[in-house]
């Protein structure tokens, strides 16, 4: 979480350069930014959370560890065909569902 509106900038600036960071999102709730991560082992981890606690402005982490994946897309078809949109359940057929 971070400590004002203020900061956002700020923490976005100091995450982008971050190799570890693959994404950084604003979302509802409780906290200000969620960010996925991939680190090597839990010392790179903990190295990491370390590096975001120090930004100006963060005042919280909560970290999630991922025990397996049972499916991860990096890419979208984002430009479906209408012969292949046929295909789909008649509930995923509207555009942007």
């Amino acid at each position: 979480s971070l400590a004002s509106p203020q900061h956002i900038e700020i923490f976005e600036a100091a995450v982008m350069p971050l190799s570890e960071v693959l994404e950084c999102h604003h979302v509802t709730g409780a906290h200000t930014r969620m960010l996925k991560v991939k680190a090597r082992n839990t010392a790179g981890l903990e190295k990491l959370i370390k590096i975001l606690r120090a930004i100006e402005g963060a005042t919280r982490t909560e970290t999630l560890v991922v025990l397996s994946t049972g499916k991860e897309r990096v890419d979208l078809p984002l430009d479906v065909p209408e012969s292949e949109l046929t295909k789909l359940p008649r509930r995923l057929r509207r555009v942007g569902a």
